[in-house]
This record gives C-alpha cells, sequence and structure tokens, in this order.
C-alpha cells in the first residue's frame, strides 16, 4: 500500500534535493497491458521506480508476495524497482 503523497513528498524529496537528484511523480500509475499499478515514485521518461516501504503497509505475508509479483511484472515490463525503508534514507544514505 502506498504512503500518503504528502508523507512521501515530506521524506523523500528534501533528501532527492539535499543529493541533488530530480524530483519524481509521486503516487504514480504504470499501465502494463490491461493492469494498472500504483508506484511511490516515477521519473517519467525514464524506466526507474522507487517503492519506500514502510512496515506498515508490507508486513503480511500476502502484502509482501504481492510486492515481488509486482516487481517482476514491471522488471519484466523494462522498469527497474528500488525499494528503499524509512530506515535506509536515514541511516544509509548512499
Amino acid at each position: 500500500m502506498p504512503v500518503e503523497r504528502s508523507r512521501l513528498e515530506e521524506r523523500f524529496a528534501p533528501f532527492l534535493r539535499r543529493h541533488r537528484l530530480p524530483i519524481p511523480r509521486f503516487n504514480a500509475w504504470i499501465l502494463l497491458g490491461n493492469k494498472r499499478y500504483r508506484v511511490d515514485c516515477h521519473w517519467p521518461g525514464t524506466n526507474q521506480i522507487v517503492e519506500l516501504d514502510g512496515w506498515e503497509g508490507h508486513s503480511s505475508r500476502s502484502a509482501f508476495r504481492d510486492d515481488r509479483e509486482r516487481d517482476r511484472r514491471l522488471h519484466v515490463a523494462g522498469y527497474s524497482v528500488t525499494r528503499l525503508t524509512w530506515n535506509q534514507l536515514d541511516d544509509e544514505p548512499e
């Protein structure tokens, strides 16, 4: 389950600006065939997607499994999906 846009921008956008990285579209929709996937961050014109994972939305087995299935489908379609936790933004910014 994606984090609300305001929280994504609140935490991730300042991180990107600090590191002089472009700002993505938050909570963007990606259409693959007849299925739409909502991703946390996508940079239009690129194949780059970042998913910002919190424990709340990804702690069940089904959520974990669904995330991996979606990542595989996006990968097959040519997207590069990077998963980051909020702690990684703070503790491992590189």
